[in-house]
């Protein structure tokens, strides 16, 4: 693999890495949360590593999202810089920052959002340091949402430009590969505005409540209404966050033909091998 190729897939390990790690963090929560119910009856700690891992995911995922596309757009717009100026290394520090810095937003956030859950060394009331801490957590989430989606727009029009710009001067070959970054990069667009919306939504909907002991402890069959419509909208970002994790990585699949190439030798490969160990039965059994 040469250094060019190099450089164009450190941000897509990093995607798969943050991608894998949500997948499993968001499965890990819901079996604590299944366990342990209510969530006063579970571990400070067990749930703030949970938590914390999760955002951490999540803030990674993001950011590699935004490193993918601003690679793309050096590599197409810049390739001159991106050849000779942008060297490998320069990208693997730009990868561990934004490990980094996921990680630097994510400590006290998780600590804080598992302190409003649970009663631990941090101490969180529902009436006061509660909103201020949804609030925060709101805005953080909304910010890097708001950055991914205006980055991959900017970079989603610059590339559709470039290809007009290459089917004009006949430039065949190059137009062709380039429509394949560009839809690759529509999907990745596509999922981030509606992983948004589900996340945005319900935290905007818990945002407006009334927050109160009552509704914390849920103990109050009267006041059960107000929980329906927040149930409703977490459920469908549950769900919407599940599929996107799913389909992302296959979409990565389809939509690059390197990989698809890659994924095409290694099938044909186990078909071989397949064939081999039946092969190799088949005539164990005629022996004996």
């Amino acid at each position: 693999m040469t250094e060019e190729t190099k450089k164009r897939y450190v941000f897509v390990i990093s995607r798969c890495i943050s991608s894998i790690s949500a997948s499993i963090t968001l499965l890990t929560l819901r079996c604590i949360l299944y366990v342990y119910f209510p969530p006063e009856t579970s571990n400070y700690y067990l749930y703030a590593t949970v938590i914390i891992s999760n955002d951490i995911s999540f803030y990674a995922l993001q950011g590699s999202y935004i490193g993918m596309a601003v690679l793309l757009y050096i590599g197409v717009i810049k390739s001159v810089y991106f050849s000779n100026s942008l060297t490998l290394r320069k990208i693997y520090i730009l990868a561990v920052s934004n490990w980094i810095l996921a990680a630097v937003i994510s400590f006290p956030s998780g600590a804080f959002q598992t302190a409003t859950y649970i009663p631990g060394p941090i101490q969180c009331g529902s009436q006061h340091c509660s909103p201020v801490v949804g609030l925060i957590n709101f805005l953080i989430v909304s910010f890097y949402f708001l950055l991914t989606v205006l980055i991959l727009s900017f970079v989603f029009i610059c590339l559709s430009f470039h290809i007009y710009q290459s089917k004009k001067l006949g430039s065949y070959t190059s137009s062709q590969t380039l429509h394949h970054a560009r839809i690759r990069l529509g999907w990745t667009l596509f999922a981030i505005i509606i992983i948004s919306l589900a996340e945005g939504i319900p935290a905007a909907f818990i945002l407006g409540l009334k927050a109160d002991s009552v509704l914390n402890t849920c103990n109050n069959f009267y006041q059960a209404d107000r929980l329906v419509t927040v149930t409703i909208f977490t459920s469908i970002d549950s769900i919407v966050w599940s599929m996107v994790l799913i389909l992302d990585p296959l979409a990565s699949i389809f939509f690059d033909i390197k990989i698809l190439e890659k994924v095409k030798r290694h099938v044909n490969r186990s078909k071989v091998y397949y064939a081999r160990f039946l092969n190799s039965m088949s005539s164990n059994e005629n022996s004996q």
